[in-house]
């Protein structure tokens, strides 16, 4: 966590010194002030555009999988977005990629320099189901009593579902600040896996059905260094499965599982090439990695669709 300070608190000095500036900067983040790399704003997006998200970041997935999003403004009051998403467990050895849709709203918008204003979004997915062999499997999974059991295609089904109460402020026209509080709920049914242990083989299988919630949150920060370049930093929370050991026996006794917070911080930059496609580049790190070594840098490239005009017209110049 000591590391993840360090990383912020540099990169906002860099963003305090720079001397980047233009004489022009369009309104704040055009077609992306609805999220900074992953966690929500409490804006949407302008109505008519639709914004696309490819690449290898940005959803909080490990292992640089493939994501993807897309998002629809619906009259600057609500946008709806089809999106990858995370499932972390402490069973797998990477995360799962689920696909996931979102509805989100702007409850209100202050009519003052500030322009603060308040979102809420609820993402939600089908059932979603997960196999994993044996060399996908760690921790839990593969201990008993201080043993090692030979496990194969371990299944199971996830509901993943959020609910966002976001806030957005403009402090000054180059300096934004963003809060978010999440309430995070994971349904967990149908866990079965073939036992090969003691020259033997057995399928075990738990029917009965797991429901966790946990509360979380999120806080960013975005700098304007000039109209191309914008500084974002961000932490949060991200949820993650914890399994007990005895996930071996779930034939026996009751399947045993928490949900507890993962803490991350990302801070990197945005980079407009127009007021409605850009590259987001970043730096992540996460409370269970062990060293430097363990960070990552992520990428995705945002391209906007900006079909009723509201994006456009505005001023971007070099």
């Amino acid at each position: 966590m000591k590391k993840i300070v360090v990383i912020l608190w540099l990169l906002a000095g860099l963003a305090v010194f720079t001397q980047a500036h233009a004489d022009t900067i369009p309104e704040f983040r055009a077609a992306n002030q609805s999220r900074l790399f992953i966690a929500p704003t409490g804006r949407v997006l302008p109505s008519g555009v639709i914004m696309m998200t490819v690449g290898g970041g940005f959803a909080s997935v490990e292992g640089g999988a493939f994501l993807g999003l897309v998002a629809v403004g619906m009259g600057g009051f609500a946008e709806i977005e089809m999106s990858t998403a995370q499932l972390l467990s402490n069973i797998f050895l990477s995360s799962e990629t689920i696909g996931t849709t979102a509805l989100k709203f702007r409850l209100y918008q202050f009519d003052n320099s500030m322009k603060p204003s308040i979102g809420l979004a609820l993402r939600t997915n089908a059932w979603a189901q997960t196999t994993r062999n044996q060399s996908d499997l760690t921790g839990p999974a593969l201990e008993e009593n201080g043993g090692v059991r030979m496990y194969s295609d371990l299944n199971l089904e996830t509901h993943l579902t959020t609910l966002t109460l976001s806030s957005s402020a403009d402090f000054t026209p180059k300096f934004s600040g963003h809060i978010g509080i999440v309430w995070s709920e994971v349904r967990v049914r149908n866990v079965s896996y073939w036992d090969y242990y003691n020259n033997g083989s057995s399928l075990k299988q738990s029917k009965e059905e797991i429901q966790k919630a946990m509360l979380g949150g999120s806080l960013g920060i975005e700098y304007s260094m000039n109209p191309h370049s914008h500084l974002i930093i961000e932490g949060g929370t991200l949820p993650q499965l914890q399994f007990d050991k005895d996930i071996a026996r779930i034939d026996s006794i009751p399947l045993k599982m928490e949900i507890k917070p993962l803490y991350y911080g990302m801070a990197g930059l945005r980079f407009f090439f127009t007021p409605t496609t850009s590259v987001d580049a970043a730096i992540r790190y996460r409370s269970d990695y062990t060293g430097l070594s363990d960070a990552e840098i992520r990428a995705g490239f945002n391209f906007g669709i900006d079909l009723a005009g509201t994006v456009k017209n505005r001023r971007f110049t070099f």
